[in-house]
């Protein structure tokens, strides 16, 4: 509470006060806003970017303490077009019921049931959403969307649904792709042995969990349905599966897998769901979705709760829902769970696409991270062909023959069977079609981007590259996935004593000269820092959207966390917030503004030469900025909190991990890998294929 109202209530007394202030509210009118304001509830911080992403037809709006019922009231009062989300059942009754008075939408959201590869437990971004007006769809207590779809759809009168359907099942089996797919494939006999007999599997779940809860009607611990299993089976072999997260202490257990063991073989390794399924005649679950995976692939199933696939004649029930009061074909079950009910989403464009693109992306995820045979990263691109060019933009490209060893191919679709590569730009929007055109012809994309010594001026100003960097894995700046950069980085062999001497050498003059990317701004003025002998702390804005950022695993609110961050770790030091170009010019929004930063911050507008910059700082705050590389050039500290392509090799303090970047290395192999083995240069001079010298000579005689 302000001071301005402590004041009021001392005056007037509480009785009063209140009594003002519910006036105060029935006269403030309310707020319009163009899209309907989603107020969200329960929702973990780290999902609230991709959320966000997701809601594109909502204004969405986090409460974080999902406790705080008045909180979410106070914000719902404020607008006309409301609506209220709560993830799973992290709510309360009281705002159930605030709702329903007030007529509010009020939708319940989980995750989907084709998810992604990583589990959620990771932080992993899902491929599907469940958004569910009623109740969620393990809530056998009472109606969801779901339910109501299985209970009236018209699947008879939708051929081409069932159609989908059909090889949407199809693929899912063939591709052995699950709910999660973070275990890589396995030999079943090597784990489960010979198969002798009948084979009973049991699922086992987290026993505390809201599906068992709302699900089954009766207390039943997975070593109960164990001793089910094997009572109603007593001359099959028993396998049980407990839940990963009860075996390596993530959730707690009610019953100890070790107690079953004299009846069943436990399964405490890794192993994927559609490799469990391997061998066996019959499954038991209490709720899981494994059982639907189950049916999926033929094999019976006896469910002793009731999940939203059972009592519509699929599976042998202990439990009755006597709403439910079909019977549906396997097809008709998953049509309604997996295409009408859920939503998908391309996680890193964060566009609604079908489920078939999803089955795709998924299996693509998966081969990256499981299945792709190990292979040598290569250091050089080795173009045998012609390399297909699409776009007009790197077509106009100067000296473009120069970088590419590949014959270029402006019309490539004639020629798609001599093509080595097709080339785009980066992973941007633009290099979609170039993109489309790799996967319709089945010829490698290979993305390229400007290089870290690129002009003398901006390339939107129309300046030609010096370098060009070339990825036929990932481009440098997408941390979601390898790129040959990162490659590199993890390999060995290419260091030798002349490549770091190179480095060193190219080190030494780009800081003596102050080289950067652009080389078209002056040298930072001697008006902009305070003489006061505190520590400086700059902070460096990127663009609002910027590819790179999100890519780069970060978004927004990194921004505001890193300037939070800046504060806390240097709390006597002045903090300088360095705005981008683009920025100053007014093409472009930045992620941090005046409003987000205290009144000691000191905002640098002025367009100036990076490294000029750097030299006048103590400690750099960077997300994804190469502004960061160029401050480990001139010895600085350097916070990270995204993903760039210097981050996760020990010269960085980084805020985010990934397991991928594996090697330690210092500043000089980092830069011998980016700046010397990863771009092309020419010689500006004669349009010629060069070095980086050739560059560095050139830009220390012209740039600004």
């Amino acid at each position: 509470m302000g001071k301005f109202k402590k004041t009021v209530k001392k005056a007037v007394g509480n009785k009063t006060f209140i009594k003002l202030a519910i006036l105060q509210k029935k006269l403030t009118p309310k707020i319009k806003t163009d899209k309907p304001v989603a107020l969200l509830v329960g929702f973990s911080k780290w999902k609230y970017d991709f959320i966000q992403a997701y809601l594109q037809e909502y204004d969405v709006i986090f409460v974080k303490d999902s406790e705080n019922v008045d909180r979410v009231v106070n914000l719902a009062e404020k607008y006309q077009d409301r609506v209220i989300m709560v993830w799973g059942y992290k709510d309360s009754l009281k705002l159930k019921k605030y709702a329903e008075n007030k007529e509010i939408p009020y939708y319940r959201m989980e995750d989907g049931f084709i998810r992604s590869v990583q589990l959620g437990a990771s932080h992993s971004v899902p491929l599907s959403l469940c958004i569910d007006s009623q109740a969620l769809y393990y809530d056998a207590e009472k109606p969801s969307d779901l339910e109501d779809l299985l209970n009236t759809y018209d699947f008879d009168g939708d051929k081409e649904l069932l159609k989908r359907a059909e090889h949407c099942m199809q693929s899912l089996n063939e591709l052995n792709i699950s709910k999660y797919n973070n275990v890589g494939a396995k030999n079943i006999e090597e784990i489960y042995g010979k198969k002798e007999r009948k084979r009973i599997l049991v699922i086992g779940q987290v026993e505390d969990d809201q599906s068992i809860k709302r699900g089954c009607s009766k207390q039943m611990t997975n070593n109960d349905l164990v001793w089910l299993a094997k009572t109603e089976n007593p001359d099959a072999e028993i396998i049980y599966k407990p839940h990963p997260d009860v075996l390596f202490g993530k959730r707690a257990m009610q019953s100890n897998p070790n107690d079953v063991k004299s009846i069943a073989q436990v399964i405490t390794e890794p192993l994927s769901i559609t490799d469990a399924f391997q061998t066996i005649d019959h499954v038991y679950t209490i709720t899981s979705l494994s059982g639907f995976e189950a049916l999926l692939r033929g094999i019976p199933v006896t469910t002793l709760g009731a999940p939203f696939y059972s009592g519509w004649g699929l599976t042998d029930d202990r439990q009755t829902v006597e709403r439910r009061k079909r019977q549906l074909s396997l097809q008709n079950v998953f049509a309604a769970a997996y295409m009408l009910y859920p939503k998908y989403f391309n996680p890193f464009t964060k566009e609604e696409i079908t489920i078939e693109e999803a089955i795709e992306l998924i299996h693509n995820l998966k081969q990256i991270e499981h299945n792709k045979p190990p292979e040598e990263p290569s250091i050089e691109i080795n173009e045998r062909g012609k390399i297909g060019i699409l776009s007009k933009g790197i077509q106009a490209i100067p000296n473009l023959q120069s970088f590419l060893k590949g014959e270029v191919e402006f019309n490539p679709a004639k020629h798609a069977v001599e093509l080595s590569y097709i080339a785009g730009w980066g992973m941007k929007p633009s290099a979609q079609k170039a993109i489309a055109f790799s996967r319709k012809y089945n010829v490698p994309y290979l993305a390229l981007e400007d290089g870290f010594l690129r002009s003398v001026g901006l390339g939107v100003n129309g300046a030609p590259p010096y370098s060009i960097c070339m990825d036929d894995a990932g481009i440098y700046y997408d941390a979601t996935r390898p790129s040959r950069l990162e490659n590199i980085l993890n390999s060995s062999g290419w260091e030798t004593e002349e490549l770091l001497a190179d480095a060193e050498k190219a080190i030494t003059l780009i800081r003596e000269n102050y080289l950067s990317k652009y080389n078209q701004a002056p040298m930072i003025g001697s008006n902009v820092f305070k003489e006061n002998g505190k520590e400086r702390v700059l902070v460096v804005d990127q663009t609002l959207g910027d590819m790179s950022i999100t890519l780069g695993l970060a978004d927004q609110n990194r921004f505001k966390e890193m300037y939070e961050a800046a504060k806390q770790d240097h709390p006597d030091a002045d903090i300088y917030v360095k705005t981008h170009p683009d920025v100053i010019s007014g093409k472009k929004e930045g992620n941090l503004t005046v409003e987000d930063v205290d009144s000691a911050t000191t905002f640098i507008y002025d367009e100036c030469n990076p490294l000029s910059l750097i030299e006048k700082v103590d400690k750099v705050y960077v997300v994804t900025s190469q502004l960061g590389f160029e401050a480990l050039l001139m010895n600085k500290e350097v916070y990270c909190f995204g993903m760039p392509f210097y981050a996760g090799w020990g010269i960085t303090n980084d805020r985010l991990i990934t397991a991928r970047r594996q090697e330690k290395r210092s500043v000089t192999e980092v830069f011998a890998a980016a700046y010397l083995l990863y771009p092309r240069y020419i010689n500006p001079r004669t349009g010629l294929p060069g070095t980086i010298f050739d560059v560095i000579d050139y830009l220390i005689e012209h740039k600004v």
